[in-house]
């Protein structure tokens, strides 16, 4: 579960949807809810990184919005290399198209 798992808009914080699951043990629920920090892109690294993973200070970061990648695709425009590969982005252009 990432960072705005609910997704509406600002009425919930980016991490309030991972606290339902404070309230049960995971023999309740039958599952074991995994928590993921949000990513950004590492100038440094030149990669995908999260606070978990990347040594680097923030100075080097460079956040992308879900909102910010989906206008890029709809655009036709592909979003910088760090954060997804040319040929994935090129299927996602094409599908964004597709649905006009």
């Amino acid at each position: 579960m990432g960072r705005d798992h609910a997704g509406v808009g600002n009425f919930y914080g980016p991490y309030d949807a991972r606290g339902i699951f404070s309230r049960f043990e995971t023999i309740e629920i039958g599952i074991s809810p995994i928590f993921l920090e949000a990513e950004y892109s590492c100038r440094r690294c030149g990669s995908m990184a999260t606070i978990k993973t990347g040594p680097h200070k923030s100075e080097e970061h460079i956040v992308y919005s879900g909102t910010q990648i989906r206008l890029m695709l709809r655009a036709g425009q592909q979003p910088p290399k760090e954060f997804t590969r040319p040929e994935a982005a090129d299927i996602l252009i094409e599908a964004y198209r597709e649905r006009k």
